[in-house]
């Protein structure tokens, strides 16, 4: 299941290791990844020295659904404080 507004760690798939936070934005929805735990549970971040991102906006949850699909992303969800 996938979750909004909810910090996760990738744990199969591209980007295992990383970070995803997903929030729905502007009629969207934003998709955050980062190298390193810098999700604050509100879908800011907090620059931390060395850290990675990347960003990607989809026009709808199908196309979120569809992201992890062709990513073969699995995330366990814990929410902040991972």
């Amino acid at each position: 299941m996938i979750r909004l507004s909810t910090p996760g760690k990738i744990i199969k798939g591209i980007y295992s290791g990383w970070y995803i936070y997903i929030e729905s934005l502007y009629g969207g929805y934003l998709i955050l990844l980062s190298n390193m735990n810098n999700f604050e549970g509100n879908g800011k971040t907090t620059k931390i020295q060395g850290s990675q991102g990347y960003d990607n906006w989809v026009e709808n949850y199908q196309s979120v659904e569809l992201t992890f699909e062709i990513n073969e992303w699995e995330v366990e969800w814990v929410g902040a404080g991972l």
